[in-house]
């Protein structure tokens, strides 16, 4: 069955009210919006940053879009609370967004949960996140730790042109320090060797070796027999390369930021990890007639 694109026009929605919990439908899909925050306080300290940030939100005429500022401080500063300030200040509903290491597109979008309505029964609810909410009803999304995120997270930007998405976090950068090679970087500043310097010493030395005899033994086959009629396996395997190598390739080329060694770059251990597998079971099928070297392979 094929996918039906549906435009929405966020005006012509309509949202339900059940209890404290607010739905809307698009299409045939009902979503749960997420709650805006009401907090007790209001902002007693600079009033000149409050009326910048309130400035950068102004819109001079029906369809004007504002801007989306940056809010760049030590912790405990107060960023969070001048954005939310700044936001009831204007009378719009002030949504937040927790961005952790963890965060995955989905997140930053809808997510379906299973919710248990008995002893042996359950629906799926699609809930929308913070950032959906305030697109659908208004209001000001802060979008807290931003740069925790993950490259994969920053995906939702454009969910079908990745490489914009890792380009805009190479220009992502915060007051964060981090070491390699004897010599203290802020993440903005780091080698464009970091990221492959911590795979490489990071990863266990026996999946390094077997990805490098899948690497090997593919590009071997590739110069023995051309790119005419390539096998299968060689096709998933070369794929599979590609899977590993590209990101940290774009890493490498754009110097974008990175902190914490290989933290960010973690989801390409699994794949390593496949290459291994491939590349060992390559070389015992090569040593297949040498029965000793065989079993020393082993």
């Amino acid at each position: 069955m094929a996918a039906e694109n549906i435009r929405v026009d966020a005006e012509n929605l309509t949202i339900e009210s059940v209890g404290e919990l607010k739905y809307v439908t698009i299409g045939s899909v009902r979503i749960r919006l997420a709650m805006p925050y009401d907090l007790p306080f209001q902002w007693v300290g600079n009033k000149k940053v409050l009326n910048q940030l309130k400035a950068a939100w102004y819109r001079s005429y029906d369809g004007d879009r504002p801007m989306s500022p940056r809010l760049v401080g030590k912790p405990g500063v107060g960023k969070t609370v001048l954005a939310y300030a700044a936001g009831r200040s204007l009378e719009l509903p002030v949504f937040f967004f927790q961005a952790t290491s963890d965060t995955l597109p989905n997140d930053v979008l809808i997510n379906p949960v299973v919710i248990e309505t008995g002893k042996d029964s359950s629906r799926v609810e699609y809930v929308a996140s913070s950032l959906v909410t305030a697109m659908i009803v208004g209001g000001i999304v802060v979008f807290d730790e931003g740069n925790r995120m993950q490259e994969k997270a920053w995906a939702s930007l454009a969910p079908l042109n990745p490489l914009r998405a890792i380009f805009s976090f190479a220009h992502f950068h915060y007051e964060i320090r981090t070491i390699v090679a004897c010599a203290i970087y802020k993440m903005a500043d780091v080698p464009w060797w970091y990221v492959p310097f911590y795979l490489v010493i990071k990863t266990p030395i026996f999946v390094l070796a077997g990805a490098g005899i899948a690497l090997a033994t593919t590009m071997l086959a590739v110069v023995r027999n051309g790119f005419d009629g390539p096998s299968r396996r060689q096709i998933e395997t070369g794929f599979l390369i590609f899977v590993a190598s590209f990101p940290v390739l774009c890493e490498a080329i754009a110097e974008g930021p990175a902190f914490t060694g290989m933290r960010h770059f973690l989801f390409v251990v699994p794949v390593l990890a496949v290459l291994a597998g491939i590349g060992f079971d390559a070389a015992l099928e090569a040593l297949q007639n040498r029965r000793l070297l065989q079993i020393v392979g082993a």
